[in-house]
């Protein structure tokens, strides 16, 4: 049996009420990484996560549980619920918060939906907590899980140019340059339109003619 899908918002007036206040407004500190959502869209890169932001995410947090006990658990709430969990992680507890988005993402998944903003999700979730840990094999095992969580998304999802962004970065900091070369070039291929296309190419040296 196909797993059910699961992507964007449910038709709910408080979840698209704070849909509406987030959008393109919180950016990901997250060191290059891309992220990008039906609850948050995306913010430019080099926007500032700043306090008036983090207040913002902690109000609409309460909004989503409000709206996930009243929908029953609706996992596009859970997984939009997440989404706020990885954007504070880089606030206190950082490790905690992005343990937390971790959990969130693995329950959707693990009811056997499909979800690619789940799978979006959890890769950066790993990746930077990978860039907390200290242990270097711990780090690599991070990271290498989450680049599994990309290549699961598929080609003709919404969620795929992000993610293989997102590869092209990771296999970089695994020391693999020849295969993040061709993904950023597979990337390339899709978006070479500024900002997020010469942000690549300078952090990889990669040329495409």
């Amino acid at each position: 049996v196909p797993a059910r899908r699961v992507a964007g918002l449910p038709v709910d007036p408080e979840v698209r009420a704070v849909a509406a206040a987030l959008q393109d407004r919180l950016p990901l500190p997250a060191g290059g990484l891309r992220f990008r959502s039906a609850l948050t869209g995306e913010a430019a890169p080099g926007a500032v996560f700043g306090p008036g932001e983090a207040a913002l995410a902690e109000r609409a947090a309460a909004s989503l549980d409000n709206a996930s006990r009243r929908l029953g658990g609706d996992p596009r709430v859970e997984v939009a619920r997440g989404h706020l969990e990885l954007l504070l992680g880089h606030l206190a507890a950082a490790g905690r918060r992005y343990s937390d988005a971790e959990r969130r993402y693995r329950a959707v998944l693990a009811r056997g939906y499909a979800a690619p903003e789940a799978r979006l999700g959890m890769g950066l979730a790993l990746a930077l907590q990978a860039r907390t840990e200290r242990h270097a094999l711990r780090a690599r095992g991070l990271r290498l899980e989450a680049l599994s969580q990309w290549v699961a998304v598929r080609r003709d999802d919404p969620a795929w140019p992000v993610a293989l962004y997102d590869r092209a970065l990771v296999l970089a900091e695994l020391g693999r340059a020849d295969e993040a070369a061709a993904v950023a070039r597979e990337y390339l291929a899709l978006d070479s339109s500024e900002p997020w296309a010469g942000r690549l190419r300078r952090a990889l040296a990669v040329r495409t003619d």
